[in-house]
């Protein structure tokens, strides 16, 4: 007798067995697509942690704003300057050159002395003046409470001043400092002072002025704010509790920020006149708690150092791109980082931001030569115009 299926039996085995294969379909299906999905997020992974190396390497070595391998201008815009100021990377040679004054009086030197270490007891390094003496615009001319610190210390040899009457000439004998704080300011911008001068800096600096009867105390553009409109280009001072006197950093970016605008490509400034960027970069933004949006939206767009990391890739691979901003505010160093990557499937952004400790700007320049042909002199100088071989074995000794 054979064996079989009855019709009851089949007709029970058939719908299990296609339950079975449907089961069976959709289990490789959805370990299919785990599967994509893990390759996909592992993907991601891989390429925000090379993003992440890439912002790192961006912050130390500063080559996303001014390109050390790039032939392009374009890359190195930082590096020009025009009408006495200078922007972050600018020779100091050819911006603020030594004055080759030589009369034995150090007050008199002039220029940028890579050498010089401005020793604490060094008086050329002295403050000399009145903290609380505000700027005086020049309806108050006559409210000099607490006489001319002037006297003191001034840029200029012989001054004549004037308080309502006749106050009379007087020859200062300090002048150094409030040149060097100008040299360095017009040179390198606000960033670049604030890296460059002693922490302990006390800003604030009298102006030039000749045998003109004119005297308006502390130079506006340390001191003063009357009469200046956004964007804050050459002003030092914030509006920051209506202080018009020499403070210390932590005064003057309390809720604003001394920030590098690199005109790189990719940033707004990239196609700007060369006096914008400079503008920008002589100048403060808001950050803190009187900022509006827009000057937030201004402030990244023209602070934020674009570039994409894979430019051509597979076009299942997501779009990554890293950026940093490099700001002083509320008297901090800050490089903030951001990774950000695109999803090309949901069109999804992700981003991880982070700030570091870096390389000073001082550090940066003196990572660069003065000159890339190697048989020029000036191809063992940096951009301060000290030697890159002292600067390595100074990096060597300190390890």
């Amino acid at each position: 007798m054979r064996r079989a299926l009855t019709l009851i039996e089949l007709l029970i085995a058939l719908p299990l067995g296609a339950m079975i294969l449907v089961a069976a379909a959709t289990t490789l299906r959805v370990a299919a697509q785990a599967t994509a999905q893990a390759e996909r997020l592992a993907l991601e992974n891989r390429l925000a942690r090379a993003g992440y190396a890439e912002a790192m390497r961006s912050a130390d070595f500063w080559d996303d704003i001014d390109d050390r391998s790039a032939t392009s201008p374009a890359r190195r815009r930082l590096r020009a300057d025009a009408g006495g100021r200078g922007l972050p990377f600018a020779p100091m040679r050819a911006v603020w050159p030594p004055s080759g004054r030589d009369d034995g009086d150090r007050e008199n030197d002039g220029g940028w002395d890579a050498d010089d270490a401005w020793a604490a007891n060094d008086p050329r390094t002295w403050f000399r003046g009145n903290l609380i003496e505000r700027y005086k615009p020049p309806a108050e001319q006559e409210k000099t409470w607490f006489g001319h610190y002037e006297l003191f210390a001034h840029q200029d040899d012989a001054v004549e001043f004037t308080d309502g009457d006749a106050f009379g000439a007087a020859e200062p004998t300090h002048r150094w400092l409030p040149a060097q704080l100008d040299g360095v300011r017009d040179a390198l911008g606000y960033y670049g002072v604030c890296d460059y001068l002693p922490s302990a800096t006390l800003w604030g600096a009298p102006p030039r002025r000749a045998r003109d009867g004119t005297d308006q105390g502390w130079a506006r553009e340390w001191c003063g704010y009357a009469g200046y409109d956004r964007p804050y280009a050459f002003r030092f001072t914030s509006e920051e509790g209506g202080c018009l006197f020499p403070r210390t950093l932590f005064g003057h970016t309390n809720n604003t920020a001394y920030a590098i605008a690199p005109g790189t490509p990719g940033t707004t400034l990239a196609t700007e006149p060369l006096a914008r960027l400079i503008a920008a970069n002589h100048g403060y933004q808001p950050v803190g708690q009187y900022a509006t949006t827009t000057h937030i939206g201004d402030f990244q767009r023209a602070t934020m150092a674009s570039a994409e990391l894979m430019p051509l890739r597979p076009s299942h691979w997501p779009r990554i791109a890293t950026s940093v901003t490099r700001m002083i505010a509320w008297r901090r160093h800050i490089a903030s980082c951001r990774v950000r990557w695109t999803s090309p499937l949901d069109g999804a952004t992700r981003e991880l931001s982070f700030s570091v400790a870096t390389t000073t700007l001082r550090g940066a320049r003196q990572q660069r030569r003065l000159a890339e042909d190697p048989s020029s002199p000036d191809h063992a100088l940096d951009l301060d115009g000290g030697r890159i071989d002292e600067r390595a074995r100074v990096r060597l000794d300190l390890r």
